[in-house]
């Protein structure tokens, strides 16, 4: 009993020591007279601690969602909003703790959707916010359902969007999106705005994760309708120029297995098992088998299964654990659909 009571002690002073580091800035936000130079200090302040769990736990005991949101709403400055939605996003990128309290939260809908809507925001402001959201994606499933709401809003942002980092990211949102099975009904309709992006090649304008969007939408189906009409998947495959996407996307994955960017110098990196499921979809079609088999994907398949050995040493262990997991099954998967020879 002495040891749990010693090991719970510690956890408090722990944590009690990220609440004294962060209460400053907390309190500058919250003040009415704080200015708004200010409070984008404390915001700036804010996100340099949001990789670390307990000051995210520290944070959410000051209800720091809805000062967020409440500085999104009524704060005229619009770097105070960017800053305040960074640090949000930052949080939700390292933590899942605190996705649940960003979308379940009442204002959650109204917030980004008016982020989203007024054409007087730039684009810069619905970018952070559209990042934000996309990395709860990445963490909460079971939070879907809400954030399905955005989508026809987030497809308008789209093709209104005027900068390349608009679109990109516009892109990631739906991609990891059709990560999940039950999201792919809800975007299907954006096939073929996505597969002209995967078509540029463009890395810039996320290329890649348009082709592991395509990968997924299209990868357990035999024909797609775009525009009101059907197409066979084998035809949208030599149209789109899928060879070439393909041998892109194989590349990243070395790349990521590797630890690297892609291209590299870019600073841009990619999760593994992200790819690796995309390639175990893409891989059910008969012609890109062939594809990834001549460029070489068993090699990199044998690596996926050995990365993260029991020997490897990780600042993150518990992360590293899981996307071993999900790595190894998908690298598995997609071996099987490519001896399978039911495969579509």
């Amino acid at each position: 009993g002495g040891v749990i009571m010693s090991n719970n002690n510690e956890e408090e002073n722990h944590l009690s020591t990220q609440e004294n580091e962060i209460y400053p800035f907390i309190q500058t936000i919250k003040s009415s007279i704080s200015s708004d130079r200010e409070k984008i200090y404390a915001y700036r302040s804010l996100r340099e601690y949001m990789s670390s769990e307990s000051h995210v736990i520290a944070c959410l005991k000051h209800d720091i969602v809805s000062l967020v949101y409440s500085t999104v709403e009524d704060v005229d400055d619009l770097l105070c909003k960017e800053w305040a939605l960074s640090a949000l996003s930052e949080a939700a990128f390292y933590h899942h703790v605190i996705c649940p309290v960003i979308v379940q939260h009442p204002s959650f809908s109204s917030i980004f959707l008016n982020i989203f809507q007024r054409s007087e925001h730039p684009e810069y402001l619905k970018d952070t916010a559209l990042v934000c959201i996309t990395s709860v994606i990445s963490s909460s499933p079971e939070l879907h359902s809400i954030i399905r709401l955005l989508i026809p809003t987030v497809s308008d942002l789209f093709y209104s969007a005027t900068t390349r980092v608009l679109k990109a990211d516009c892109v990631r949102f739906f991609n990891n999106l059709s990560v999940f099975e039950e999201n792919r009904p809800h975007i299907i309709f954006m096939i073929g705005s996505l597969l002209e992006i995967m078509g540029t090649g463009d890395i810039e304008l996320a290329s890649i994760s348009a082709c592991c969007a395509v990968s997924n939408l299209i990868g357990a189906t035999t024909s797609i309708t775009i525009s009101s009409k059907t197409y066979s998947t084998e035809s949208i495959l030599t149209s789109y120029q899928m060879t070439v996407a393909l041998e892109q996307l194989i590349l990243a994955f070395e790349a990521t297995l590797q630890g690297s960017d892609f291209p590299v110098g870019s600073g841009v990196y990619y999760q593994d098992w992200k790819i690796c499921m995309s390639l175990s979809n893409i891989c059910r079609l008969q012609a890109c088998k062939e594809t990834l088999i001549k460029a070489n994907i068993f090699p990199l398949l044998n690596m996926a299964l050995l990365r993260y050995s029991s020997d490897e040493q990780s600042e993150d262990i518990v992360f590293q654990k899981k996307d071993s997991h999900i790595l190894r099954r998908y690298a598995l998967h997609t071996l099987w659909n490519l001896t399978d020879n039911s495969s579509k």
